[in-house]
């Protein structure tokens, strides 16, 4: 009467319907399987709020990543702003020191202070300029060599700023020729 295959929720149905025309041995058959489905359905349960769990571990993992992540960037880009304004300060005292104060020392013939001035400009160049640079920055750079044959030329030195005029200070940027800019 009863078969191995059919579905256990059929069996209990049968169980409840007929218990007495039941043999025992059908209806152990019919507890046990029960038992045994709901032990299933147990287990299956939890292991799907382990997983569960599991997901949501993993989701608020990466939910903090993330908010790590954002905050990092948020920090790199403020620092980034920074690093900009701090450039754009830097260039507007190189073209105070490239310039006015270049003409200013050399008025009253300070010429070892203006020496000094343009090798700081120049080693701000070294570190900083390079490509991408922008045409300003470029021609406070050519200005600056152009500084440093004219420091040479005050102290006599015409052989040095002329080499000097010849050498460094004489390259074409991008096809230009920046020198007396």
């Amino acid at each position: 009467m009863l078969q191995a295959e059919r579905p256990v929720a059929e069996a209990k149905d049968l169980l409840a319907r007929n218990r007495a025309a039941l043999s025992g041995v059908e209806i152990d058959f019919i507890e046990l399987s029960a038992a045994a489905a709901r032990a299933e359905l147990e287990r299956r349960a939890e292991e799907a709020r382990q997983r569960a769990e599991q997901e949501a571990a993993h989701a608020r993992a990466l939910q903090t990543s993330l908010e790590e992540t954002q905050s990092a960037k948020t920090e790199a880009d403020s620092a980034a702003k920074r690093a900009s304004t701090a450039r754009g300060e830097a260039e507007k005292l190189i073209q105070f020191m490239t310039f006015d104060l270049n003409f200013k020392l050399q008025k009253i013939g300070k010429l070892e202070l203006l020496k000094d001035v343009n090798i700081r400009v120049e080693e701000y160049y070294k570190v900083f300029g390079g490509e991408n640079e922008e045409i300003d920055s470029l021609r406070r750079r050519a200005a600056s060599l152009h500084n440093r044959g004219d420091i040479l030329r005050g102290q006599g030195d015409l052989a040095g700023a002329t080499k000097q005029e010849k050498t460094e200070g004489a390259e074409p940027i991008d096809g230009i020729w920046l020198r007396w800019v």
